[in-house]
């Protein structure tokens, strides 16, 4: 499944996704599991309860955050600074928070 198929699926709100995603009106949590260091960046399909998420950068200082943090403004259509790695910023299982709307 391609990444457009799966960010339709989620801002739907098909319910295959509800194990990983929580969408309200201004924003969606997402739980991810990463698999750093690929050739590229790309929605691959579920890893246990979580979206996984290939990342085209390597785990060190932050640059596969900084990756997927990035990816996932553009494929969501919203600006970099409206996405965030909330919990496990040095883990491979994270939290991120998708801002829709600006309070």
């Amino acid at each position: 499944m391609h990444n457009d198929s799966w960010i339709n699926r989620i801002l739907t709100d098909d319910p295959a996704t509800q194990i990983f995603a929580t969408k309200t009106a201004q924003k969606l949590i997402l739980q991810v599991y990463i698999q750093s260091g690929s050739a590229n960046t790309e929605i691959v399909g579920i890893h246990d309860t979580r979206l996984k998420i290939k990342v085209a950068a390597p785990p060190i200082e932050e640059k596969a955050n900084k990756v997927l943090c990035v990816f996932l403004a553009r494929e969501f259509e919203v600006p970099k600074s409206n996405v965030c790695v909330s919990k496990g910023k040095l883990s491979r299982n994270k939290t991120i928070e998708i801002i829709f709307a600006s309070h």
